[in-house]
């Protein structure tokens, strides 16, 4: 079960709020963890359930004792508490990449692990440094985890952050409506938009790389762009939108990052929880900018080699994060002050860069990925295909609309329009007829997984 299946949306999402609304504020959050395992093992099954249960509650105690502990032995147990979450996320990724499946044989990679180890890991953490108190409250702490929300691929929360409003859970009228609103929108971002150019990658692997014309390999990677945005974005804003209709507060996790003029700002903008997570717990730890140009690249080297691998094992994994950590090791050396300059040239250089390395993202064999670049840039050499010129015509026949739609809604003024006449009834009006069509199309074509929960 996800968030885009018709029985999640039409029957668990309804009939939880129902019942959370209703209950008592002291049981809210019994109410809120139990739906939250029932989401889970809907999702999973009861093997994953059981393996998640025991790795929180393993930390729950473990923090416990980090938070009692003398400073020698609190370090002990970080670190045993480390390597059990690390290990474990590792375990199930290189299952996943080396043999096709995970460690229990499920054949999927166990949903959300990457997100709720990096929380257990952040949790830990903060308890070591004294920047929270070890919860004593089991309930609070295991919601702050698991809370079905964000529990398959963010954003990721600290607990610091939501702590207050765990132990004061509450719904009103006001939180129900905007948090319904956003969790529409992200509900037709994703099914109306990302799902529909899902097609157009689709139709290119089919082809075949070596096969496509130079022109349909740049709208493959336009599209693969903007369905990657749009998905993850999609999951992100019905994840906030769920969380803000139970009273809680989820930090946004994506703020038009297509429209930035570095790399450097692209990534302060997209999975900007994941981000400031990289920042805190490893750039910062190693030393961050404050120790010499050198060691300031190399953490640069660090942070990049360690998100190219929580990604995934496979080549094109490391090949990306490598990219990315030139790109931005580039900025700031000497680039950086080139592009505040001059802003046009900066934002043609963030689009074609970031649509080359979300095709080296998006293509895990190597090979494959030169193949891709060879149809991109036919004058470094041919491929060798049999290429029919004019394959890009029914393509945009077929997906220009949705595309020319995707591109504008990168930009902020679709989000200033909705947010200044939310709640007036022709943009209830609209946002009624979308939601509609967006169960409509899932019920006709199905819905592909997110994207994200591969990772």
């Amino acid at each position: 079960m996800s968030f885009t299946d018709v029985n999640f949306i039409l029957l668990f999402l309804p009939i939880f709020v129902l019942v959370y609304a209703l209950v008592p504020g002291k049981f809210k959050a019994p109410a809120l963890l139990a739906g939250s395992v029932l989401f889970y093992y809907f999702a999973t099954g009861l093997n994953d359930v059981v393996l998640l249960v025991l790795l929180v509650m393993i930390n729950y105690f473990l923090a416990r004792l980090i938070g009692r502990a003398e400073k020698s032995w609190k370090t002990i147990v970080l670190v045993l508490t480390l390597i059990l979450d690390v290990g474990f996320l590792a375990y199930f990724k290189f299952f996943r990449n080396i043999c096709g499946m995970t460690a229990l044989n499920t054949g999927i990679i166990m949903l959300g692990v990457s997100f709720f180890t990096f929380q257990l890991c952040s949790y830990v953490i903060d308890v070591y440094r004294n920047t929270i108190e070890a919860e004593k409250n089991v309930i609070d702490y295991a919601n702050s985890i698991v809370m079905f929300t964000k529990i398959s691929s963010g954003p990721l929360v600290r607990y610091g952050k939501i702590k207050d409003e765990l132990k004061t859970l509450h719904v009103s009228r006001k939180t129900l409506e905007e948090g319904f609103e956003l969790f529409v929108i992200g509900l037709i971002l994703k099914v109306l938009i990302a799902d529909t150019l899902a097609g157009v990658w689709e139709n290119i692997t089919m082809i075949g790389y070596e096969s496509i014309s130079t022109p349909l390999a740049w709208i493959g990677a336009l599209s693969f762009a903007l369905r990657l945005y749009f998905d993850f974005q999609g999951y992100s804003m019905m994840a906030i939108g769920i969380s803000e209709m139970l009273g809680i507060t989820v930090p946004k996790n994506f703020d038009h990052p297509y429209m930035s003029s570095s790399i450097s700002e692209f990534w302060r903008r997209w999975h900007i929880t994941l981000g400031e997570w990289f920042k805190d717990y490893v750039y910062i730890p190693l030393g961050g900018n404050k120790n010499g140009l050198a060691r300031t690249i190399f953490n640069l080297f660090v942070v990049w080699m360690l998100t190219g691998i929580w990604h995934g094992t496979s080549w094109n994994f490391v090949l990306w994060g490598v990219i990315n950590f030139v790109l931005v090791a580039m900025e700031k050396l000497f680039l950086g002050k080139f592009l505040k300059e001059h802003k046009a040239v900066a934002h043609i250089y963030v689009c074609l860069a970031v649509l080359l390395f979300w095709v080296v993202f998006a293509i895990t064999d190597i090979r494959d990925v030169g193949i891709y670049f060879s149809r991109l840039f036919p004058f470094f050499g041919a491929c060798g295909g049999n290429v029919y010129e004019l394959d890009f015509v029914s393509t945009l026949h077929s997906y220009g609309v949705i595309m020319a739609v995707g591109i504008f809604a990168c930009f902020p003024v679709l989000q200033n329009v909705v947010n200044k006449h939310s709640g007036k009834f022709w943009m209830i009006a609209i946002e009624f007829i979308l939601f509609w069509f967006a169960i409509f199309m899932i019920v006709q074509r199905g819905t592909s997984a997110f994207m994200y929960f591969a990772f």
